[in-house]
């Protein structure tokens, strides 16, 4: 991407098509970069990605929409990022 800078965020907003509005939900517990993301069954999966000191991670978190917060989930065996380009 020329001229992109990557950004470390914990930050997830929410796209509602039906209203074609963006809605902040509730923060990931780990800051990440080049995350890779999927939503199975209505829960939003955060699948590795980087950290602040561009490390990359296997941890995985969900958000479940009815709890509002984000859970952590089994680790992945290996770190990954960047998973979707």
């Amino acid at each position: 991407c020329v001229g992109c800078v990557w950004v470390c965020l914990e930050s997830v907003e929410r796209y509602d098509p039906t209203l074609d509005k963006w809605t902040r939900v509730a923060d990931m517990s780990e800051c990440r970069s080049g995350v890779s993301v999927g939503v199975l069954d209505g829960v939003i999966y955060a699948i590795g990605g980087s950290n602040t000191e561009s490390i990359y991670l296997k941890s995985v978190e969900v958000y479940k929409p009815s709890d509002g917060d984000w859970t952590y989930v089994a680790d992945m065996h290996v770190c990954r990022a960047f998973a979707g380009d």
